[in-house]
């Protein structure tokens, strides 16, 4: 069955809905610190609850110190903003707002709508076995914080923030200047954690999560259970670069995000990543996990309605995290003696092509990402906490996952496999992967590039595979299912591909390779160099004279190539073989070459 086939069962009826940051217009005011209307927070929201006008709004001066706090609210729509002092009604100032041991410093309950402004809310330290250090939401409505800092708490559950939408839907959004750093969950959820029928959306600018820690479970940054969703869009925090969004977080499993299916029925969870910036698409950077799943672990639940858990990939990257096993993702499997196993999706492909990732509306501030760091999984490492290596990969499938990898930048990880596919040993618990218009490039590997176990089924096509380094000397080791077309090996003398399955089972056609001894049953095969551009530079377009242009016949439909180029372009100046496709990741595009630019149309001409 498809990826296409198996999300529409996925997504059922999704969730959708909007975030809104604007301040809220003829509000009734409640001041509170030194001197003000009000002389603690608490009788603010106590006289607030009383009044059965609209929109309310609590100005908390940052006059006095605000300690052991354990704030409540149950069904008011109203904004609390730190001001500087009495009186003043214009967003400005930072109020802190601390809590204390037993509680949570901000509960919210019912049908409530709050904005958080100015603030910051530290401290809070519930029980062990309670959720929400900081904020513990529960129940429907809509949470917006923006210009405000979630630090230093601590609980059982969303050491920083637990957000359980129960009895309908609810919202929970970041704007600009909104950091969730330093806290802690005694077991899942360290920064955020979310349930049930919950959306997280962060697609401003300035947003951070940071230096959280899940001690004994899952998600450091951000844990996801089913049928909650995350849209994550923002290109993180700048200092004097972005750090990313996701940032030097740790757990046991997950060190950035942790996706769990739901136990109930059909809960699946998804997470969406994407570009509001298209420099700079969201980044999951230098997390940790101690055993896997360094950017990001998976893992459905195989119950009885099989829920899934779902990462979208449509722009994206995770670089410089650590884990034992998947140091940037890894899918997870779950097994019942009944059902038998359940498996993991992933999808990264752009948004033009992404039915999976898009049946829900994206944000309207979603654009395509265009710099070389877009859709990139780079600089992983597999290793343990010490330091030492580990017989980990980059990317880990398990039993069942099915993965979509689309133009894929694939660089610089170090580990034993970039990636590696685990298959099941049922009829129906195949690990399906393919692999498009990919880069796959300067990998350090102590084995196999890419290793796909028997129960598997993997197809490359136009990918490039170059500049990796592997004692074993093997590209591509595959024992289920194997189709490899439009694909250029460049890696000296080191085999494409060792199967080690059914001969039926392996297809190789339309490949450029510098070794074509282990390329023998395919067809199509040229040996040589493929000519690119500037290696000592990292540009592994074709060079006017690759053996890689015009090869292969070409494909119905708006296909395009890891730029986003479109593929199928005849290069008059280079004879057809069997039509206009070029190999490997990048096509050669035609060149209008006009009065003002003959000379760049010249042989200079080379990108």
């Amino acid at each position: 069955m498809s990826m296409h086939a198996l999300h529409d069962r996925l997504v059922g009826a999704t969730l959708i809905g909007a975030l809104a940051f604007a301040s809220p217009s003829h509000a009734t005011q409640y001041h509170v610190g030194a001197g003000c209307d009000y002389a603690t927070i608490a009788a603010a929201l106590t006289a607030a609850a009383s009044d059965l006008g609209g929109n309310k709004e609590i100005l908390v001066a940052d006059n006095q110190a605000y300690a052991n706090q354990a704030l409540a609210i149950d069904g008011m729509s109203i904004t609390i903003e730190g001001v500087p002092a009495c009186n003043y009604v214009q967003p400005s100032g930072n109020t802190t707002i601390n809590g204390g041991s037993g509680h949570s410093v901000l509960t919210i309950r019912g049908d409530s709508h709050v904005r958080l402004k100015n603030l910051t809310i530290s401290g809070g330290h519930p029980s062990d076995s309670a959720a929400g250090g900081g904020i513990d939401f529960a129940g429907t409505g809509a949470l917006t914080i923006d210009h405000t800092t979630i630090s230093s708490n601590h609980a059982g559950y969303g050491g920083g923030i637990n957000f359980n939408a129960s009895g309908g839907v609810a919202y929970l959004g970041f704007g600009t200047e909104t950091q969730i750093l330093s806290n802690t969950a005694t077991t899942s959820g360290g920064g955020v954690r979310i349930e049930g029928n919950a959306v997280l959306t962060i697609t401003a600018p300035q947003v951070w999560l940071a230096f959280n820690e899940a001690v004994g479970g899952y998600g450091g940054g951000l844990e996801v259970i089913g049928p909650a969703r995350a849209d994550l869009g923002s290109p993180g925090y700048r200092i004097a670069e972005y750090a990313g969004l996701v940032y030097e977080n740790s757990a046991l499993y997950g060190g950035g995000v942790a996706i769990f299916g739901g136990s109930g029925a059909s809960q699946h969870a998804i997470v969406r990543l994407f570009a509001t910036d298209a420099a700079n698409p969201v980044m999951i950077r230098a997390n940790s996990a101690t055993q896997t799943g360094g950017g990001v672990y998976l893992q459905p639940d195989a119950g009885p309605n099989q829920s899934f858990a779902t990462l979208c990939g449509i722009d994206y990257r995770l670089t410089d995290n650590t884990a034992q096993e998947g140091s940037a993702i890894y899918a997870d499997e779950d097994s019942t003696s009944l059902d038998g196993y359940t498996g993991s999706f992933i999808s990264l492909r752009p948004y033009t092509d992404n039915a999976d990732c898009t049946q829900v509306a994206l944000p309207s501030n979603v654009v395509a990402c265009t710099s070389e760091s877009c859709n990139s999984i780079d600089h992983n490492v597999a290793q343990n906490t010490a330091g030492q290596a580990t017989a980990g990969s980059t990317i880990l499938m398990q039993t069942f996952a099915m993965g979509s990898f689309d133009r894929l930048r694939l660089r610089n990880n170090t580990g034993e496999h970039a990636l590696r596919l685990v298959g099941g040993g049922g009829a129906f618990e195949t690990t399906i992967a393919s692999v498009s218009n990919a880069l796959l490039v300067g990998n350090v590997m102590r084995n196999e590039l890419v290793l796909a176990d028997s129960g598997t089924d993997l197809t490359v096509n136009n990918a490039t595979f170059t500049g990796n380094q592997s004692p074993s000397g093997v590209v591509i080791r595959a024992n289920g299912r194997l189709t490899v077309g439009e694909s250029i090996f460049a890696q000296g003398p080191a085999s494409s591909v060792l199967f080690g399955g059914s001969p039926s089972n392996l297809d190789l056609d339309y490949i450029l390779s510098m070794e074509t001894a282990s390329l023998a049953s395919g067809t199509h095969i040229v040996q040589g160099d493929p000519s690119f551009v500037d290696v000592a530079q990292g540009d592994y377009h074709l060079r006017p004279n690759s053996l890689a242009i015009d090869v292969a016949p070409p494909v119905a439909g708006d296909d395009r190539d890891l730029d986003g180029n479109p593929h199928d372009q005849d290069i008059a100046s280079v004879p057809d073989q069997d039509g206009d496709r070029d190999l490997g990741a990048y096509e050669r595009q035609q060149r209008y070459c006009g009065a003002a630019d003959t000379v760049f149309c010249a042989t200079f001409d080379f990108d």
